[in-house]
């Protein structure tokens, strides 16, 4: 015979082990994110010509990459991106409509490297910095797929 007060307490137990956010199917550490779109506004910080496939962005602790809009990438293409962190905070890159679905860290005065292929749909096609605050803060960028 199970006593009701065993019960409540191997259910109780059961439901705490799950981890932080288990109901509402919120996911926690490097896992890659639910949605393919940041939470932020995009504003214009400066265009480079990716028509090369090889372009350098910097990562400010003003919340922002510099330049934040590649322009003129092929469908296709192979793009590779060196992301310089100018600042003193950890930025990192993702995007996952471009391939990107797992951040790529880059710690403060170090450069990292960033390499995807262009989509075969023509469109514009968001990165970001998925570090807490930062997308929200406008650290957003796109490429521009022609």
């Amino acid at each position: 015979m199970i006593r009701f007060p065993l019960v409540v307490a191997l259910v109780l137990g059961a439901v705490s082990c799950a981890g932080p956010g288990a109901a509402r199917g919120v996911t926690t550490g490097n896992a890659p994110p639910s949605v393919a779109k940041p939470n932020g506004p995009y504003i214009p910080n400066g265009e480079a010509d990716g028509s090369s496939g090889k372009l350098v962005v910097s990562m400010t602790d003003q919340m922002r990459f510099t330049p934040n809009s590649m322009a003129r990438v092929k469908t296709g293409q192979t793009i590779e991106i060196a992301v310089k962190n100018t600042g003193v905070t950890i930025h990192n890159v993702i995007a996952p409509a471009l391939g990107v679905e797992k951040a790529i860290r880059v710690d403060p005065g170090k450069t990292g490297p960033v390499k995807l292929t262009a989509p075969s749909a023509v469109g514009t096609y968001q990165f970001w910095c998925n570090e807490p605050g930062h997308a929200e803060a406008g650290m957003i960028g796109q490429i521009i797929v022609e």
